[in-house]
């Protein structure tokens, strides 16, 4: 989807699910349904993202 619009389509395995990026923080506080692993991968993978665009930033006002 982009900008609300149907823009390709593909089978979805049965281990997977679609959902919106506004689920993701309701996802991760349901019980079960991510492993400790798993929640500590999307913690690191977050917390890098956040690092790279608070030092973009800083180069930005730094300049």
């Amino acid at each position: 989807m982009e900008n609300g619009q149907v823009v390709s389509s593909q089978p979805v395995p049965m281990d997977c699910c679609v959902f919106s990026r506004a689920e993701i923080p309701k996802l991760l506080v349901e019980p079960g349904y991510f492993s400790i692993n798993e929640l500590k991968l999307i913690a690191d993978t977050a917390m890098n993202k956040i690092t790279d665009i608070a030092n973009e930033q800083s180069r930005i006002l730094n300049r």
